[in-house]
């Protein structure tokens, strides 16, 4: 018999007993992972090395086609935000924008959650005719 020590998520160990075939087979695993793992990290270098190694990203300006169709994106955009009423704006600006969730959001506009759902949900189809 064999132990293996198996880490859960939260850190905790578990010591556990296991068959010498099945910690054979368990090793053999292991190897495998930690070569999968050497070979895909082989592939990538971090940002952070690149600097490290004095190595500067060169920063491309964006060419007149996408600086157009970003102006057109931006249009668009301001079109159909300008299409929701003015709560529909202010429930879609808290929730998306700021992260609240739909309790905080009517506690700060003294409405009710539900109320709240219903400008979010109706901001979000008037939106979609758009995109």
């Amino acid at each position: 018999m064999k132990k293996i020590i198996y880490q859960f998520v939260d850190g905790t160990r578990k010591e556990v007993e296991v068959s010498d075939e099945f910690y054979a087979e368990y090793q053999k695993l292991e190897k495998e992972e930690q070569n999968k793992n050497r070979a895909e990290s082989r592939r990538h270098i971090s940002l952070s090395q690149l600097q490290d190694n004095h190595f500067e990203p060169i920063l491309q300006e964006p060419s007149p086609e996408e600086i157009l169709i970003k102006e057109e994106q931006i249009a668009v955009l301001h079109k159909a935000m300008s299409s929701l009423t003015e709560k529909q704006l202010k429930v879609f600006v808290l929730y998306a924008e700021q992260g609240l969730s739909f309790t905080e959001i009517g506690e700060k506009l003294g409405i009710s959650k539900d109320t709240v759902k219903e400008h979010y949900w109706s901001a979000i189809k008037k939106l979609q005719r758009f995109f």
